[in-house]
Formats: C-alpha cells, sequence, structure tokens
C-alpha cells in the first residue's frame, strides 16, 4: 500500500498547503468526525467509480454521495459503478477510508460544493488512522482539477 510519502510528494510538488492529523479512527465520515470533535460538514472523502473509460476520483463533501446519473450525464458514459474496497486498493494504493483526493495517474474531478470551500476540511490522508488537513479550492485552482456538479440531491 502507499502511503503518506506519495501524497506529500504530490502536493508538495504544487505548493499545496497542508498537513496530516493523526486519529484513533478515521475509516468512514462519522468515524473521522468523531476522532476530530468536529461537525461531518468539516470531512470530505474521495470516491472511486469504475467507467467504461476508466478509472475516476470523485472528491466531496463527507455528508453527499455521488449521484451516478450526473456524473454519467456529464461525462457522456454509459457505465458507473462505485469501486469495491478490493478493486479501490488495487488501483489506488490505499485502503478505502484513507483514499487521499491526489492519486498519481488518476483524475480527480471535485463536486461543485466542496470546490468552493475555502476553509480547511479533513479528508483521507493514506490510512485508516491519518487525516489530510487542506483547503479544497487551492487544491482545485493549483492542480487544476476538473469541478463538476456531481452530488445527489437530498
Amino acid at each position: 500500500m502507499k502511503g503518506r510519502e506519495a501524497i506529500k510528494e504530490i502536493l508538495d510538488r504544487h505548493g499545496i498547503t497542508y498537513r496530516f492529523v493523526f486519529v484513533e479512527n478515521a475509516r468512514t465520515v462519522d468515524d473521522a468526525a468523531r476522532s476530530l470533535g468536529v461537525g461531518r460538514d468539516r470531512i470530505a472523502k474521495t470516491i472511486i467509480v469504475i467507467t467504461d473509460q476508466g478509472a475516476i476520483a470523485v472528491f466531496l463533501k463527507g455528508i453527499d454521495r455521488v449521484d451516478m446519473g450526473k456524473l454519467k450525464k456529464n461525462l457522456g458514459l454509459k457505465n458507473a459503478r462505485l469501486a469495491s474496497q478490493e478493486e479501490v486498493a488495487m488501483l489506488t494504493g490505499y485502503k478505502a477510508g484513507g483514499v487521499p483526493p491526489v492519486i498519481e495517474g488518476m483524475e480527480t474531478i471535485v463536486d461543485s460544493r466542496l470546490a468552493r470551500e475555502e476553509n480547511e476540511i479533513f479528508c483521507g490522508g493514506g490510512d485508516e488512522k491519518t487525516l489530510l488537513a487542506l483547503k479544497p479550492r487551492e487544491l482545485v485552482e493549483k492542480l487544476g482539477l476538473r469541478i463538476l456538479d456531481l452530488a445527489a440531491l437530498k
């Protein structure tokens, strides 16, 4: 499995401000929020989606879920599904629950609700006991990530 060094290398290369935060358990959004003592709205997640054009990472607020219909329509896809835990590990080098928003060789698409966020949020930091603290808007701007409306309406 990949670790923090791979994440650090990408973020440092692009001059992105970040910090790693070590917690008891960050496997799920609820676990991460509880471990940090913050609201679930301060947590983001990276979801791996398998499509007919390959795998992509979707970075969105932890309280949101990916609307596969929107994803397929926006990207002109026929098929899209969530990756299994085994596929996540194989495709990213990270276990589910620790997947960062930056993965070498995989496109990351940021949901529009998260892309506007200027405050620091916490997301996967490489494993289930490490979170990455960063500002989504800075990540989007410095990496030139694509922004799409992908969150399901509640």
